[in-house]
Parts: C-alpha cells; sequence; structure tokens
C-alpha cells in the first residue's frame, strides 16, 4: 500500500514537472502574447460599444480593460526586444493581471449577478501558456484565492455561496485541462525534438550529420558570425580499415568524435561529414595565434588515440583551416579555402594543419 501510494505520488510530480525547452517554450509564448493582445483588443471595444449603446456610457471595466491592452500594445511596440527575450515571463503577468483585473471588476460592477467571465478567462486563458504544468497551476489557484477575496470583501452577501462553488467548480476544471494540455504539449515538443535530433546526428558518433551540421554554418554565415572553419581528415583511414577491420575503424572514428567534443565548446558546431571526415565551425575564433595553438592541441590530443597497442600506433590526421572575419559570403566559400589548405598539409606529409587568414577575394 505504502508503495503503491509513493509510486502515485512520483507519476503526479513527474506529470507536473515535465520539463520543456525554454527555447521552444518562449516561442509558443511569444505567439500566444501575440494573438491575447489582439483579441482582447477586438473583445474589449466591442463590450465598450456594446455598453455605450445598451447603457448610454461606457462600462467602467471595459474602459479600464481597452486602456490596459492599448497599454501593453504601446509596449510591445515599444519594447519588443525585452518582450522577445522574456515572453513566458511577460505572458503569466498578462495573465494574472487579466484574471486579478477580470475577478475585481466584475465582483464591483455587477454586484447583482454572479461570476461569469472570470470562469470563462479561468478556463480559456492558462491553457494557452506552455511551461511546466505546476507552475501554470499555480497562477490558476493564486488568481482564483484573489477572486475569493473580491467576493468576501466587495461581493454580493447573497450570491457568496453561488460565487464559491463557481469558482471552485471551475478552478478544479481548469487544473485539469491546464495540466493536460500543457503535458500533451510538451510531450510532442519533446517526441518531434528527439526526432530531429536523430535525423541531424550521425548514429555511429553522435555528432552533426552533414545535414545538421551543414545547415547550422550556413545559419552562422548568413549572420556574419566569425569564427574558424575547420576540416579534418584523419590519415590512412583505408589502412585501419583493411589492416584491422571496420569495427577497429568505428571505434576510431568514435574516439576521434570524442576528443572533437571535448576539444570545442558547447556553442560550436562539430559535424561528420562523412567517412573519415570531419568539419567543425568554431564561432568567435578568429585570432591567427590562437586558432594555431588549438589545432596543435587537437593534433596531440587525437595522438593519443591508439588503433594498435603493441606496435603503438596511433591516430593522425590532417587539418586544412579557413578564418572567417565575417568577409566570407557562404558556406561553399569556406569549405573550398579550407578544402584546399587540407590538401597542403597532405602535400607537406599529413599529421598537421594549414591555416589560410586571408578575407574573402
Amino acid at each position: 500500500m505504502k508503495k503503491s501510494f509513493i509510486t502515485a505520488i512520483r507519476r503526479i510530480q513527474g506529470y507536473l514537472t515535465i520539463a520543456v525547452d525554454r527555447k521552444t517554450a518562449d516561442k509558443e509564448n511569444f505567439a500566444t502574447i501575440l494573438v491575447l493582445l489582439g483579441t482582447g483588443f477586438v473583445v474589449e471595444m466591442v463590450v465598450l460599444l456594446a455598453g455605450r449603446e445598451l447603457m448610454g456610457q461606457f462600462p467602467l471595466g471595459a474602459a479600464v480593460g481597452i486602456s490596459a491592452v492599448l497599454f501593453m500594445l504601446a509596449y510591445y511596440f515599444l519594447n519588443r526586444t525585452p518582450v522577445q527575450k522574456y515572453p513566458t515571463l511577460i505572458l503569466k503577468g498578462i495573465t494574472v493581471l487579466a484574471l486579478m483585473g477580470c475577478a475585481f471588476f466584475e465582483v464591483n460592477g455587477s454586484p447583482g449577478t454572479a461570476l461569469f467571465l472570470y470562469p470563462i478567462l479561468l478556463l480559456l486563458i492558462p491553457p494557452m501558456i506552455l511551461d511546466k504544468p505546476w507552475k501554470i497551476l499555480v497562477i490558476i489557484w493564486g488568481c482564483t484565492a484573489f477572486a475569493f477575496i473580491c467576493c468576501t470583501v466587495w461581493g454580493n452577501p447573497e450570491l457568496y455561496n453561488e460565487n464559491v462553488l463557481r469558482l471552485l467548480g471551475i478552478g478544479i476544471l481548469s487544473s485539469v485541462v491546464t495540466c493536460r494540455l500543457a503535458h500533451q504539449r510538451i510531450q510532442t515538443f519533446q517526441e518531434r525534438e528527439l526526432t530531429q535530433a536523430a535525423a541531424e546526428h550521425d548514429p555511429l558518433t553522435g555528432l552533426l550529420n552533414r545535414g545538421g551540421g551543414t545547415m547550422l554554418i550556413r545559419s552562422c554565415v548568413e549572420k556574419q558570425e566569425a569564427g574558424a572553419f575547420i576540416i579534418l581528415d584523419i590519415d590512412d583511414f583505408k589502412h585501419v580499415n583493411d589492416n584491422y577491420g571496420h569495427q577497429k575503424g568505428d571505434e576510431v572514428l568514435q574516439s576521434v568524435a570524442r576528443v572533437l567534443r571535448s576539444s570545442f565548446k558547447a556553442g560550436d558546431i562539430v559535424m561528420r561529414m562523412g567517412g573519415d571526415e570531419f568539419i567543425i565551425y568554431a564561432v568567435g575564433m578568429v585570432d591567427y595565434n590562437v586558432v594555431c595553438r588549438r589545432l596543435e592541441q587537437l593534433v596531440e590530443a587525437i595522438h593519443e588515440v591508439v588503433i594498435d597497442a603493441e606496435s603503438g600506433r596511433h591516430v593522425t590526421v590532417s587539418i586544412g583551416c579557413c578564418i572567417n572575419d565575417d568577409s566570407y559570403p557562404t558556406y561553399e566559400s569556406l569549405y573550398k579555402v579550407a578544402d584546399r589548405f587540407l590538401y597542403k598539409t597532405k602535400q607537406k606529409g599529413k599529421d598537421g594543419f594549414s591555416v589560410q587568414r586571408a578575407s574573402y577575394g
């Protein structure tokens, strides 16, 4: 019984704390902000004009609502960078303000009727947020607690019990719907990321494959992000396969991949081009002396990969490098220069590197 209870608690904990990629969440929540602002503006304008026609005056709640929406729209157009940088946080803020504002003005503006608009917003807005379910639950029940306070302090005593039942019911329903949708959305994004990662990575080495790596380097070049473009070939790799077998060849490739992964920082692009050829784009590494020192260290580190312990034979590589000072216009232009310098290294006897540091053209 105790074990089953602990298992159930862990499942609930896992369900509520399911991880979501921050970049994905920010992208989705930024789009949601735009949708909410646009929808809010239209709805508040309709309520404002309808109230003017029916009651002969503008409803206070609608007037405040349209003012708030106009303020947020103005803030967005004047401060796009902060909104794009912290969209999840801003969306939560908008949600809290909208729900609390609605509860306050509905209780004070319509004391003779039970809560109606607040329950609708509580059911519609929180499920639009992409974040860990427990964080959205905090918003739901925090705003619901505020609505309880509004009903207790300013609400009609005759409607108190009805409002309490509505708040409890809609709070529970919103929690269930929100958790379910958030969990499903996060799972969908996780599966999509895994599928994309599998499609962009080499199954043998775990590095980016030709398609995934080339796409990222192209993006860097288009954004004019300077860096060192490096082509690396394992020397006499065919000899390894022919004399030691393909399994040993695979082990060598995996070992070289591990050295490459540990030799460059997380933001650098490391890919297996195919066969025994690897390409690295070291973002921001443009100083000639720094590049040469890093390549010397890389060559020495790869020497630690042993092919045959008895003979002491180790792996050597030939490297061609082109330093992009953000003047190179395309991936192809970088590859062409680096490949030419790779050929120079092989002409010099392999097991080394050659670096081109001139600007394009």
